[in-house]
């Protein structure tokens, strides 16, 4: 179960090296929220990279001493210009390296290395869709020291044994290796090949295809990755590593490798195996519910390196720990993340929302619906605490992008609450729809997936985004009901923002109990701030009315008698009838002035409109409960409801 953090962390009480390797208070935030303000500006010189050219291939060789922690290699680059006559390009890379040379078509290119980029000169202009270009670039220098900077760490477990890691997300890739530091431009596919001491196992994207021992006592492992990735994404982990081996049966008789590099001190641990298990149970789980995993032909596993929680690599996670949210969490980003990634920074909510609530809906599978409540029940707490929107509007602050209130609680909850108006049966459509059509193994930002839901469920999403992405606050409810002799309830709902949202159209759930022991539920659709309803026609006398009792909706719940805000029946001046009806619903105005309404659904379609003084056909409307709603120019409703049989 998630557990809710302070905000404030220095990098030291991140490091693994307290060696406690099965920790329930660890997520993905904590490895993320490390970074401090004075240094973002260096990493964040060149973001969002070269816009010219689109990169299709990285092939990272690299060779690492560990004991003075010096670094050397090169790095290819394939890329196809998007711009004509394009004569120069820019890449990242921390300046604490030295650029011995950039290579094209076997000669040396003119280069300025400058404060975190290299910008590099063609000797003739490269030709807008012509065949990728290719580059390498040679490179050397001593690693930044980890209290500085980020990136490429050198840190210890077990009894004071080396561990060499990676952690790039958001910024930090340039300070290991040259690239294009945007996450939209993801390349085709990577090769990494790592030279360490032979005491090392190293790790890294795809397939291993080779390990060469070397005559200076050195190994080199060469791993493929042939599927897009974003820069980021691209990792090395390496240690004394102990292999442990199990496989992901697909389809009838396919299997794919899970790898698990764990230290040697706790391969035999006993809670480590059930936690291993458990990650091949995930892999069908997610598999049903988002679509095949999307690295079916290379692998799935973890690496442990030497940070708190963990980093959803391609492939192969970074574990600073194992517990099964934080296991289910990366396996997640492997959809959402990974195979799609968020298109800008302020995009995170495509990432990190939906693996946390993927991690819920894993409980939700495992161990039941009760216990899926209690953990959206906890991330709601926190997420009442959230300042400002979701869609991140400071991406210059990583302590802003990795908030955890809003970023992991208030974002997971507002799929989940996705989830409760569109349904399970859509809802789950929309995740494989979003995985598996345009954007599969590409880049999308919170409006896309807008799109797709709103292609799959044929509803008009905007409020729902406008208000949960993109406003703030959440609702606080006012909610009373009385019974009338006719039995029709009359229901007063009324709610304001916390912040600067004012309105929250929901369509909210409400559990009907009658004295006789039976219930049922009833769905409203709420889009105005003050709003009388009526229930006509229940079949018998209730004894209570539970408002939103699935906890569908992040809120503040007051209740209170009837509160009749807005009019009653007799203020109205009209009635409905017949009621039920399959046919022709009339309306007796006790010649009053003719009122115009419209009809919506319980998930607040617009079905129709009309006028009191002429008959409404419901003939061809689905059997089912409606709504016809009044509204004047206060943001207050007057509803009466009609079922078609």
């Amino acid at each position: 179960m998630k557990r809710l953090f302070f905000l404030f962390f220095l990098v030291t009480t991140h490091l693994a090296d307290a060696q406690n390797y099965f920790d329930e208070n660890l997520s993905c935030f904590d490895s993320k929220i490390r970074i401090t303000e004075d240094k973002l500006s260096k990493l964040k010189v060149a973001y969002p990279g070269d816009g010219n050219i689109d990169v299709t291939y990285y092939f990272l060789d690299i060779k690492i001493e560990p004991s003075t922690r010096y670094l050397k290699g090169s790095v290819q680059i394939d890329f196809q210009p998007l711009v004509e006559n394009l004569s120069d390009i820019s890449l990242d890379l921390e300046e604490s390296y030295t650029v011995d040379s950039v290579v094209y078509k076997n000669e040396r290119l003119g280069f300025i290395q400058e404060t975190a980029q290299i910008k590099i000169n063609f000797p003739a202009p490269l030709v807008l869709n012509d065949v990728p270009a290719s580059i390498k670039v040679y490179y050397q220098g001593t690693t930044p020291s980890l209290r500085d900077k980020i990136g490429l760490a050198y840190t210890t477990h077990g009894n004071n044994q080396p561990v060499i890691w990676t952690l790039s997300e958001p910024y930090d890739a340039p300070l290991w290796w040259p690239c294009v530091d945007n996450p939209a431009d993801k390349a085709d596919s990577c090769d990494v090949w790592l030279t360490l001491p032979s005491f090392y196992t190293a790790v890294s994207q795809g397939v291993l295809v080779d390990l060469l021992e070397n005559t200076d006592g050195t190994n080199t492992a060469k791993w493929k990755h042939r599927y897009p990735i974003a820069h980021y994404l691209i990792s090395i982990a390496a240690s004394n590593y102990q292999l442990l081996e199990r496989s992901f049966t697909y389809g009838e008789t396919a299997a794919m490798p899970v790898l698990d590099y764990v230290y040697p001190e706790i391969a035999n641990d006993p809670r480590l195996s059930p936690l291993l298990d458990e990650t091949v149970e995930m892999l069908s789980v997610f598999s049903e519910a988002f679509g095949e995993y999307p690295f079916i032909k290379e692998k799935y596993g973890h690496a442990m390196f030497g940070f708190g929680g963990g980093m959803e690599h391609q492939t192969i996670s970074s574990m600073g720990t194992f517990n099964t949210g934080l296991i289910a969490h990366e396996l997640v980003h492997q959809w959402f993340g990974d195979k799609v990634t968020c298109k800008t920074w302020r995009d995170i909510w495509v990432n990190e929302a939906f693996a946390e609530f993927g991690s819920y809906y894993f409980t939700e599978k495992s161990e039941g619906k009760a216990a899926y409540n209690s953990e959206v029940s906890l991330a709601m707490n926190g997420a009442k605490f959230v300042n400002g929107t979701v869609a991140i509007e400071n991406t210059s602050s990583v302590n802003e992008i990795f908030n955890f209130a809003k970023t992991y609680q208030k974002g997971s909850v507002v799929v989940h609450m996705l989830r409760g108006v569109l349904g399970d049966d859509v809802f789950f459509k929309t995740l494989k729809e979003f995985q598996n059509t345009e954007f599969a193994y590409g880049n999308a930002s919170i409006e896309d997936f807008k799109a797709v839901a709103e292609r799959v469920s044929g509803e008009d999403l905007t409020y729902f985004f406008d208000e949960w992405l993109f406003g703030t606050g959440y609702p606080k409810y006012f909610f009373g009901w009385e019974q009338t002799e006719d039995n029709t309830a009359w229901l007063s709902i009324i709610h304001s923002g916390s912040e600067d949202t004012e309105l929250f159209t929901m369509p909210v759930e409400l559990s009907l109990t009658f004295k006789d022991g039976s219930s049922r539920i009833e769905k409203v659709f709420v889009d105005a701030n003050t709003m009388i309803v009526s229930l006509d026609n229940l079949e018998g006398e209730l004894s209570s009315i539970v408002f939103d009792p699935n906890n569908l909706i992040l809120k503040d719940l007051s209740l209170g008698s009837f509160v009749p805000a807005l009019g009653t029946q007799e203020e109205i001046g009209f009635s409905l009838y017949p009621n039920p009806t399959d046919g022709l619903l009339k309306f007796n105005t006790s010649g009053k002035t003719p009122y115009s309404f419209k009809i919506h659904n319980t998930n607040g379609k617009t079905m129709g409109a009309g006028q009191t003084d002429v008959p409404l056909n419901v003939k061809y409307l689905p059997s089912g409960r409606y709504f016809i709603l009044f509204e004047n120019d206060d943001n207050k409703a007057f509803v009466k409801s009609f079922i078609k049989n």
